[in-house]
């Protein structure tokens, strides 16, 4: 059976968002992309009043795929250490959407375990109406989108701070967002050997697989205050469905 792993991957910089701009075979570097648009006068590092600094949040949407899931949180949990490159501490927030498969119970019985995770619930409304919660409950500086059926690699948080930190550092603000590819692989100990596949191509705008953006530059993007409970709808709410038809 095969599985999405969320990998990182290497592609030119952009000035501008494309569709598609992966070029595959770099090591440990993710896609660098800037957000759309003309550089503000006077635009530097964004803050956002909530947020604290050096904490990343991962948002994660879930409904009824706790096998996978469970696999999804362990490896986030034995990540490398990022801290050099920016990462002083981050949390994985799991947003349940209406679980009915012991999801919830299996999270608040294993707190030990995953230690990172803080666990969110709502009402079954979707992917898109749960990752809005996340990102309103988060309050990291950066915000890394991923999905409950994805399983990251060790170095995945390390990857996406090391690009992030050089962006800034080139550019002196913090309008680019770092992406990478996600593969179908049930060859968990060597996933970098999975040759690419045509179900691996994704030519969707904003993935919500395995992206970090900058989470005060998502809410203006969304035009909208941090305490919206509905900030990143427009962004999300295109990609709420998966092929399989869950979260």
């Amino acid at each position: 059976m095969h599985f999405p792993l969320s990998l990182t991957c290497c592609a030119r910089r952009l000035e501008h968002v494309t569709s598609f701009g992966a070029v595959t075979g770099c090591e440990e570097s993710v896609g660098l992309e800037r957000a759309d648009g003309p550089k503000e006068s006077g635009d530097k590092l964004s803050s956002c009043g909530d947020s604290e600094t050096g904490l990343w949040s991962i948002v994660i949407p879930t409904y009824n795929r706790l096998p996978i899931l469970t696999k999804c949180l362990r490896a986030l949990e034995h990540q490398v250490d990022a801290t050099e490159h920016g990462i002083k501490v981050y949390k994985v927030v799991v947003v349940d959407d209406g679980s009915d498969d012991g999801t919830v119970e299996f999270l608040q019985t294993r707190e030990g375990e995953f230690q990172h995770v803080r666990l969110l619930q709502q009402k079954h409304a979707g992917a898109a109406a749960a990752r809005n919660m996340g990102v309103a409950d988060a309050r990291g500086e950066v915000i890394v989108f991923i999905d409950s059926d994805l399983v990251v690699t060790v170095n995945f948080l390390q990857s996406h701070a090391k690009m992030l930190r050089s962006a800034r550092n080139e550019d002196g603000d913090d309008r680019s967002f770092t992406y990478g590819r996600v593969v179908n692989t049930s060859n968990f100990d060597y996933p970098e050997s999975e040759p690419f596949k045509i179900s691996d191509f994704s030519a969707a705008f904003f993935t919500s697989g395995n992206v970090a953006i900058s989470r005060r530059r998502l809410l203006d993007a969304s035009d909208a205050l941090p305490t919206s409970t509905t900030a990143v709808v427009a962004l999300m709410t295109p990609l709420s469905v998966s092929t399989d038809g869950k979260t």
